[in-house]
């Protein structure tokens, strides 16, 4: 409870003021035309009264405002117009130079990434999830996101910062009379800092306004600008798990696969050369490489990723379990053919097979999500608030409708008073008579 009440009182001081001021500025003109309205409605009242005694018949109350009652009323209660104004104007003088000022820095970026794509549809067999659009990580969601704040305060050790009145500078620890509820936690944290960090985006240009406030240290609202941008970044590559990606990594492990076959075929091609076996196995075969085509190229139902249409029919042709091989050549002749064709066919695969991953890092290019730093935060030289002549302004203006308003309310008070002690009067004479 304490913590919550300390943390409050820090932004509360600040703005309550001018609130305030604002706030009873149209509370006071109000109330200044209604109490302006039944103070001249009283005087109107008294000059019809006299003027109807000296002419013998009533007269009629006229729809004119006399300024020149208004200009006297001003005029006698210029000392409460002038009091008023000079405490509205001291209050906000005191406020001034008792506000401890606020450094702001900005950082504008420009979200890249994210579009669409049309990608195939190799991955329906596995057993992951696909992401909707509605999963993807945005810039401004990462921006605005308590994992963040929680880095940032982390990685520039701000709790002591956030929370000085509490820490202990010489022992380098929290305070000993604080009670462990009373401890601060990184989530008191994280939200503290919430109210020091604003993010707004511009949907006309798409940019995204990242700002931070501090009070007292520019070169912190500087740090935290400048970390938080860092961390983002970070967040968004470990969050921006695409389709794209799955798919480049996907590719990644087939050419792992086929280059771990390649391997085993140079060790039988060595072993053959030397003579250490007679007969080449088939380590290239029917099987692996159907798998191949189905799960990593899905030729069939995809035309984004298009396999050149000899290969397909000269890696069938060629496979010796299905159409077989010329059995009639020398046995080394034909163990050597058997070598060479299985070459061939790694060799077309790994080709194919880095088209395709290149396809797929360019698809993960536009899928992932990032920004661009248009203008970077900066170490602000001036402080943001208080805004000394906006105070001073608002302050005027707000002393002035009030003390106007009090002017016209005594006026209007020592007018109803002496209403009042007449009709008292008149009623104990008639009582008397």
């Amino acid at each position: 409870m304490f913590l919550r009440l300390k943390k409050s009182s820090i932004y509360f001081l600040r703005s309550s003021i001018v609130s305030i001021f604002a706030i009873v500025s149209l509370k006071f003109i109000r109330t200044l035309n209604l109490a302006s309205y039944k103070m001249i409605s009283s005087m109107e009242e008294k000059s019809i009264d006299r003027k109807s005694e000296k002419l013998g018949y009533p007269m009629y109350e006229e729809d004119e405002i006399d300024l020149y009652e208004l200009w006297v009323v001003l005029k006698k209660r210029f000392r409460v117009i002038l009091l008023t104004l000079v405490i509205f104007i001291a209050g906000a003088v005191a406020y001034v130079f008792i506000a401890p000022p606020v450094y702001k820095t900005e950082a504008v970026i420009f979200p890249i990434g994210g579009e669409k794509t049309n990608l195939p549809s190799i991955l329906e067999g596995l057993p992951v999830p696909l992401p909707s659009v509605a999963d993807k990580v945005t810039v401004e969601s990462v921006l605005k996101s308590r994992t963040l704040r929680e880095r940032v305060i982390e990685k520039l050790n701000l709790m002591p910062v956030l929370f000085k009145d509490l820490w202990d500078e010489s022992r380098n620890t929290w305070r000993q009379d604080l009670e462990p509820e009373d401890i601060p936690t990184i989530l008191d944290g994280a939200e503290l800092l919430e109210d020091l960090i604003s993010v707004s985006s511009n949907k006309k240009t798409g940019t995204i306004t990242f700002s931070v406030e501090f009070p007292e240290d520019p070169h912190m609202a500087y740090k935290i600008a400048q970390v938080s941008l860092e961390e983002a970044y970070k967040i968004l590559n470990e969050k921006s798990w695409s389709l794209a990606k799955k798919h480049r990594i996907f590719l990644e492990n087939q050419i792992k696969e086929v280059l771990n076959k390649q391997k085993v075929l140079e060790e039988v091609y060595l072993k053959f050369i030397k003579g250490e076996i007679k007969e080449v196995p088939i380590v290239v075969d029917e099987r692996f490489i159907s798998k191949i085509f189905k799960e990593s190229l899905n030729y069939e139902n995809n035309d984004k990723f298009d396999i050149p249409g000899n290969l397909k029919q000269n890696l069938e042709r060629n496979i010796p379990i299905a159409k077989g091989m010329n059995r009639n050549l020398p046995e080394y002749q034909f163990n050597y053919q058997k070598l060479q064709w299985q070459f061939e066919v790694l060799k077309n695969l790994l080709s194919t097979l880095f088209q395709q991953y290149q396809i797929a890092k360019a698809n993960e290019v536009k899928e992932s999500v990032s920004f661009q730093i248009i203008d970077p935060p900066y170490i602000p030289q001036k402080p943001a608030k208080p805004k000394k002549a906006l105070i001073l302004a608002v302050s005027f203006v707000s002393g002035l409708f009030t003390g106007i308003f009090l002017a016209f309310f005594k006026e209007w008070l020592n007018n109803a008073r002496k209403r009042y002690s007449e009709n008292v009067e008149g009623q104990e004479n008639e009582s008397v008579s």
